[in-house]
């Protein structure tokens, strides 16, 4: 029993006389009691990783407004209460991080106080997104087709992030291609959206527009010479000199298929000589091809000779 005694002594002289391994008042232990600051939650500063105290937020228990708490935890009211560290303009990186004040406690019985320390949590957040340094957010890349082709393939750079807290190594990122240099786009215009995260959880996005126009003109292909003849007897007795003459053209496009016209339409009456006649044809894109038509119309027929009948002559 004697050397429990003394070995209980021993413990309680140590945590009296040693600062570091002291005991609270209110049973909770050392270490783990709460100033009337509990808890600070700041953000940290725009491009930094860090918020420093300029104004001087992380304070002490003050004896006056906190004199409830003083007494809870019966704290000496007219002692310093001290840091380790100064806390005015004190840095904090981001994350969490206890602020140690040191006091005294009320008087003891014989005489003398204990040292006492309670914490204030200060809780630093990183709220601020990655920024993108590499590549044109909102950029529009515009691209033709492939010849003969309604499609075409892009290259572009790839956009990059930087963080205010982490290694461009330790972002994550939201690819819309892991290789855009063997991406095809069909007609059109794409939106792609490159996403990068912070490990904070912060994101930014990065669109990009790929377009696809279509700049290949269609094909049209038309007879160059169309001719008819005149029939024999068909302008005798009305003497207009004119054939209906038909052809056909045929149109070939890229990304689709479209009807031709022609300045004056096939079928059509034409009179007697050359005529050069345009056809064309117009794609979704106005992409537009001509093709001339030489529409001859000929006379064949020869000439009649109309003889009266016979007749007598007295002379």
């Amino acid at each position: 029993e004697m050397v429990a005694w003394w070995r209980a002594f021993r413990l309680f002289t140590f945590l009296v006389a040693v600062p570091g391994h002291a005991t609270t008042l209110n049973d909770k232990g050392y270490g783990n009691l709460h100033c009337p600051q509990k808890v600070l939650a700041e953000t940290s500063q725009k491009g930094l990783c860090t918020w420093t105290d300029s104004e001087g937020k992380v304070i002490p228990p003050d004896p006056i407004k906190d004199a409830s708490w003083f007494a809870q935890h019966k704290w000496s009211m007219t002692d310093k209460i001290s840091t380790p560290v100064p806390t005015e303009n004190k840095s904090y990186n981001v994350g969490e991080h206890q602020v140690i004040f040191t006091g005294s406690s009320q008087e003891q019985k014989d005489g003398s106080k204990l040292p006492v320390e309670c914490k204030t949590i200060v809780t630093v957040s990183d709220t601020e997104p990655p920024v993108w340094t590499k590549g044109q957010c909102n950029a529009k890349y515009s691209i033709g087709t492939e010849k003969g082709k309604c499609e075409a393939a892009a290259a572009w750079t790839p956009p990059v992030a930087s963080d205010n807290c982490d290694a461009q190594s330790e972002m994550t990122y939201r690819l819309p291609f892991e290789d855009p240099l063997e991406t095809i786009f069909p007609l059109g215009a794409h939106v792609l959206t490159y996403t990068a995260s912070d490990k904070a959880g912060n994101t930014a996005t990065c669109p990009i527009t790929i377009e696809v126009i279509d700049d290949e003109a269609p094909v049209l292909t038309c007879p160059p010479l169309v001719y008819a003849h005149l029939k024999d007897g068909y302008a005798e007795a009305s003497c207009q000199y004119a054939m209906e003459v038909s052809w056909s053209c045929h149109t070939k496009d890229n990304c689709g298929s479209y009807d031709y016209k022609c300045d004056k339409a096939p079928g059509s009456a034409f009179p007697l000589g050359d005529t050069t006649v345009t056809c064309s044809v117009v794609d979704k894109a106005g992409n537009k091809a001509e093709a001339k038509v030489l529409v001859q119309v000929l006379d064949l027929a020869p000439p009649r000779i109309t003889c009266p009948d016979d007749f007598e002559v007295a002379i």
